[in-house]
């Protein structure tokens, strides 16, 4: 309950509130329970390093309670996962996720917890460039939601959409699109066509578009996915910077010059306004402005963006 508020500093106080009153008394599967919780406010926080910290000590706290073998733990194991991903230390977070999927699947090998652990791994194989093997665990999870729920459930569009991304890391991007495009359909029906899920399917597709040339395909999607993301969120958000640098890449591509030096131009204002003009945000959509502008011919402009980045 505590992580459903919208705010992480606001569930990190409350689940604050709630480890005093269980301090002092012993109570180490509540204790564990909720300082993995703090861990996962901390980590929508992005306070890193007091994430890890927190989600060692709620493993610790249930490796004392369980043992090391016991499905109890595979929820801190997760959680102390994640963080790790999230740092980039990416061996770590493998060892982690692969010992919460070992115990898991001693028990019942088909279910969504098999599945979501087995996309984890996948996700940081991928991460680590070992392709074929991440392929393995991602379609694992695959299978195991469509028996359980389906072909045309949320979370075997997620494990399609993924798929879709290695494939394309593989320089596979016929079957890349089969997957995303997959994942877009189940999207649409579950969502409807204006969500903010159907938007970055949106995105992948264009994607695998751009990659094989097909500018005028890719455009197509990523002006889709711009248009859904500014009903949802508005002009000023980050989803809306990243769509608008899409778009303007791709007349960049096409030669459409003015437009994309609009959609470009106003990427850069929004991730301005969200983070500052000095931010490693800004750089991207800088470096694109300036290749904009050195495409039509304002080489000192090009250069004053350039630099920046």
């Amino acid at each position: 309950a505590y992580l459903a508020l919208p705010d992480p500093t606001r569930a990190e106080i409350t689940i604050r509130d709630g480890l005093a009153l269980v301090a002092g008394k012993r109570d180490i599967k509540n204790e564990s329970v909720l300082t993995g919780q703090l861990a996962i406010a901390l980590m929508r926080r992005g306070d890193l390093p007091s994430a890890q910290h927190y989600a060692e000590m709620a493993l610790n706290l249930d490796r004392e309670a369980y043992g090391n073998d016991d499905p109890h733990i595979v929820a801190s194991l997760n959680i102390l996962g994640q963080v790790l991903f999230e740092e980039g230390d990416f061996r770590k977070a493998l060892a982690r996720s692969e010992e919460a999927l070992k115990i898991s699947e001693r028990g019942d090998a088909k279910t969504v917890t098999v599945a979501m652990l087995s996309n984890n791994v996948g996700q940081i194989l991928k991460e680590q460039s070992q392709w074929d093997a991440a392929l393995h665990y991602t379609e694992q999870a695959l299978v195991i939601v469509e028996t359980l729920y389906g072909p045309n459930n949320p979370k075997a569009a997620v494990y399609a959409n993924n798929i879709g991304t290695i494939l394309a890391d593989k320089d596979d991007l016929r079957g890349a699109l089969r997957f995303i495009q997959r994942a877009l359909r189940i999207d649409e029906g579950v969502y409807g066509t204006d969500h903010p899920e159907v938007a970055t399917d949106c995105q992948n597709v264009a994607y695998i578009y751009k990659q094989e040339g097909r500018f005028k395909l890719a455009l197509t999607y990523a002006e889709r996915s711009l248009s859904i993301d500014v009903k949802v969120y508005g002009l000023d958000h980050p989803r809306v910077a990243i769509d608008d640098d899409n778009v303007g890449t791709l007349f960049l591509d096409l030669r459409n010059l003015e437009k994309a030096l609009h959609y470009t131009s106003r990427a850069l204002d929004i991730d301005e306004k969200i983070y500052g003009r000095d931010s490693v945000q800004v750089a991207k959509p800088a470096t694109n402005l300036g290749l904009t502008l050195k495409a039509k011919g304002d080489l000192d402009g090009a250069l004053s963006y350039l630099e920046r980045a």
